[in-house]
């Protein structure tokens, strides 16, 4: 999304603010905006419902990361869902190179030795070329 809705999720009924639908699986290379992405069977982290912000359990707060490609790294911003079988992660997007990559989510709960990771194909695009 370009931009979010307001609240604690981003995506509310499968929209982006102003009922603008999400790119799905791209997004411009400029950077900027909110990926969404959305995980069968992530393992569960401990966060703030009203927040969507990582919280310590024992003293360890669980760590989530992204990857676009080799060089481009997302940075966690909420956990916008997490429920028994589908949970939903933000994070907020970085400026890229043009093309499609390989996009990876790992999500490592506190006190866990090895972080679950998900992979999803993306492509960044410039979106100041018009046909």
């Amino acid at each position: 999304c370009a931009a979010c809705n307001s609240g604690c999720a981003c995506l509310v009924n499968g929209r982006c603010a102003a009922g603008a639908s999400p790119e799905g699986n791209k997004a411009p290379l400029r950077g900027g905006g909110t990926l969404t992405v959305v995980v069968v069977h992530a393992p569960a982290v401990a966060h703030s419902v009203a927040t969507g912000a990582l919280e310590a359990v024992g003293g360890v707060t669980a760590l989530v990361a992204a990857a676009l490609g080799e060089t481009t790294i997302a940075s966690f911003e909420r956990v916008g869902f997490q429920g028994e079988a589908i949970s939903s992660f933000e994070l907020a997007m970085p400026a890229g190179a043009a093309g499609e990559v390989l996009g990876e989510l790992s999500v490592l709960p506190g006190g866990a030795q090895v972080p679950s990771t998900a992979a999803f194909p993306f492509a960044l695009f410039d979106d100041n070329i018009a046909l």
